[in-house]
C-alpha cells in the first residue's frame, strides 16, 4: 500500500507492487483498506511522525512497527533573512505540520509580526490546515485534494 499516486510511482520504480491507494490521503483511508486483514504493519516514517496511523491500525488488530527513516530538522534564520524572505511572496504554501511549525517559531523572532497581514495562506490538507489554525488562529486555503497539482490550482484561482 501506498499512501498517494507518486509514492506508489517511486515504489513500483524498485519492481514492488502496490495493491492499494486511498483515495484521501489521511491514515483514517488507510485503516479503511486494512479492514478484514491481520498481521504486521511496517511504518516507515519521521521521527516526528503522527501516530494517528499506529493506533487506527492497533484497534483494527494489528502489530504496528514505526520504523523512524528521517528527521524534520527545524532551520533557525536570521530574523533579518527570514523576514526578507516573507515580505517577498503574495503566497504562503504549508505542506506539512512541521513547516507550519519551523515557520512560526522564526516568525516568533520578528519584532513586526504582522508580515502575514495580506499574505494568502495555503495548507495542504487537513493536517496541516488543523496545525495552522491550532498555531495563527486564522483561517487557511485547502486545495480540492492534498497534492502539489491542487495546491498549484488553487495558486492559479486565487491569484
Amino acid at each position: 500500500m501506498a499512501v498517494g499516486e507518486k509514492t506508489k510511482a517511486e515504489v513500483e520504480k524498485y519492481g514492488y507492487n502496490v495493491w492499494a491507494v486511498p483515495t484521501e490521503f489521511y491514515a483514517e483511508e488507510v485503516a479503511k483498506l486494512l479492514q478484514g486483514y491481520c498481521g504486521r504493519v511496517l511504518i516507515p516514517r519521521s521521527s516526528v511522525g503522527r501516530e494517528e496511523a499506529i493506533e487506527s491500525l492497533k484497534k483494527l488488530g494489528f502489530e504496528v512497527v514505526p520504523l523512524n527513516v528521517y528527521e524534520t530538522k527545524l532551520l533557525d534564520y536570521p530574523p533579518e533573512e527570514f523576514e526578507a524572505k516573507v515580505k517577498l511572496s503574495d503566497f504562503l504554501v504549508f505542506a506539512s505540520p512541521s513547516a507550519v511549525k519551523g515557520f512560526f517559531a522564526n516568525l516568533q523572532k520578528l519584532r513586526d509580526k504582522s508580515l502575514l497581514k495580506d499574505k494568502k495562506i495555503i495548507c495542504i490538507g487537513k493536517t496541516t490546515k488543523g496545525e495552522w489554525e491550532r498555531t495563527f488562529g486564522t483561517p487557511c486555503e485547502t486545495p480540492e485534494k492534498p497534492t502539489m497539482e491542487d495546491i498549484l490550482r488553487l495558486l492559479k484561482k486565487l491569484a
